[in-house]
């Protein structure tokens, strides 16, 4: 959810939703390291650290596919609308050469 919250705050450019983002960041931090905060004496240090680092790993990686899935729902919304408006982003290879050669042709050489 904070990835979530994060990535539509970053997009519509409101600081609200990034700052609600980061609130639920500090909270999942919380559990992560509650383990070893609150029950390091009674699970003891070896299950306390392997069960933080286990939430810890498992944090990551949910953040980053998430990341990632949000990223491209994003560039095939951007790909959706440039094609319905006929955008042309690498125009055809005739009017790159021909282009070219004009501009080469208008230049006075360096020296």
């Amino acid at each position: 959810m904070a990835t979530l919250v994060m990535v539509i705050g970053r997009e519509k450019g409101q600081a609200y939703l990034s700052q609600a983002g980061g609130l639920l960041v500090v909270l999942a931090l919380f559990y992560i390291f509650e383990p070893l905060i609150l029950h390091l004496s009674e699970i003891g240090t070896e299950s306390s650290v392997f069960a933080s680092g286990r939430l810890l790993c498992l944090a990551i990686m949910i953040h980053f596919a998430s990341r990632f899935m949000f990223d491209a729902m994003l560039l095939q919304w951007v790909r959706a609308s440039m094609l319905s408006m006929e955008i042309d982003v690498f125009p055809n290879s005739d009017y790159n050469s021909e282009h070219f050669a004009n501009q080469l042709d208008d230049e006075t050489p360096l020296m």
